[in-house]
């Protein structure tokens, strides 16, 4: 191959290789090449809050959630600024149970065991997931977190 052919294949790739970058950066492409979790184990807050840090999340705040729809207590955390609602459980199946009281568009929460119940006007849309111990809110549009919160709990169960 001759000189100028390799030049202009170098040019070549160097540019598509910048129009992906671009690309990533203007569209907010999600990367999860760390933290995955082995099938065989059981998600749970630490486990999670490990997944998000080794997918390049921060940690930011951490408070107790002051809402109580639940049978548990959650806990509010700001991960990059955006603010996560995470719900622990002692089982999957009282989880599960929990899950039922949010209505499948996510702005309503029908607690009828213990007498709670809320209709929520979201500033943007809720993405409610669910997962072995847990269940994970998002209120926002931030495709990097919603892309992240599916590969980690597979698809909402009540939301956008």
């Amino acid at each position: 191959m001759s000189k100028g052919k390799r030049t202009t294949l170098l040019i070549t790739i160097i540019a598509i290789a910048a129009c992906a970058v671009v690309y990533m950066i203007v569209f907010n492409v999600p990367r999860f090449s760390a933290g995955k979790i082995d099938m065989g184990e059981i998600l749970d807050y630490k486990k999670f809050l490990a997944l998000m840090e080794a997918n390049g999340f921060v940690l930011e705040d951490e408070k107790p959630e002051e809402n109580n729809w639940f049978s548990v207590s959650g806990k509010l955390i700001a991960i990059d600024g955006e603010p996560l609602y995470v719900y622990e459980y002692e089982s999957s199946t009282a989880m599960e149970k929990d899950s039922k009281y949010v209505d499948s568009s996510g702005f309503s929460i029908n607690n009828t065991d213990e007498g709670r119940c809320a209709q929520i006007d979201w500033v943007a849309t809720p993405h409610w997931f669910k997962k072995d111990l847990l269940i994970v809110l998002y209120v926002g549009e931030n495709e990097r977190m919603i892309g992240f919160l599916k590969e980690t709990f597979g698809n909402v169960f009540a939301g956008g």
